[in-house]
């Protein structure tokens, strides 16, 4: 019996994927928009204002000839205060069920934050901005679906600010 499952866990883990320019192949089309939601954690630090929390949203990905990546998303923060916190990312990821990516992203908050006075008494920018880089090192695509774990992120607003950020999971449908 183990001999026949781990024939069997082989011969899928030794198939190879299509081309790219085959996207009939596994039954995806060239361009495929999938809702998706997710779970996870950010964490702005900087000078003057300090904001994040636990983090679930939603948002859509779209992909490209199953290699190139844009995706929106808006999640809601619990943790200090109510916050909001909306990315957009521009991505590549490899071809096949496992399909790691990276992304350069943007990044929005918006809501309560803790805030500290600048030296000449004024309140910090509102909206929080940040631009940065994310890995999806777990990511796995199939004809329906696609999951991702463990994603980290980091951007910054180029004036000292730092926005960590960590999506636990993502979950999305194609169609």
């Amino acid at each position: 019996m183990n001999l026949l499952l781990g024939t069997m866990l082989a011969s899928t883990l030794t198939t190879t994927a299509p081309p790219c320019d085959e996207p009939s192949a596994q039954g995806l089309a060239e361009l495929t928009v999938s809702p998706h939601v997710q779970q996870g954690l950010q964490l702005l630090l900087s000078d003057n204002v300090t904001a994040g929390g636990l983090a679930a949203g939603a948002g859509v990905q779209v992909v490209w000839r199953r290699r190139y990546l844009a995706q929106a998303d808006l999640s809601a923060l619990w943790g200090i205060g109510n916050t909001w916190s909306s990315r957009f990312a521009l991505g590549v990821q490899l071809d096949g069920f496992w399909a790691p990516a990276v992304w350069a992203t943007t990044s929005l908050l918006l809501g309560d934050r803790v805030e500290l006075l600048t030296q000449d008494g004024r309140r910090p920018a509102a909206p929080t901005w940040g631009i940065g880089l994310r890995a999806s090192p777990l990511r796995f695509i199939n004809g329906s679906a696609f999951f991702s774990a463990l994603e980290p992120s980091m951007a910054t607003n180029l004036g000292g600010g730092v926005l960590l950020d960590l999506t636990l999971v993502q979950i999305g449908a194609h169609w």
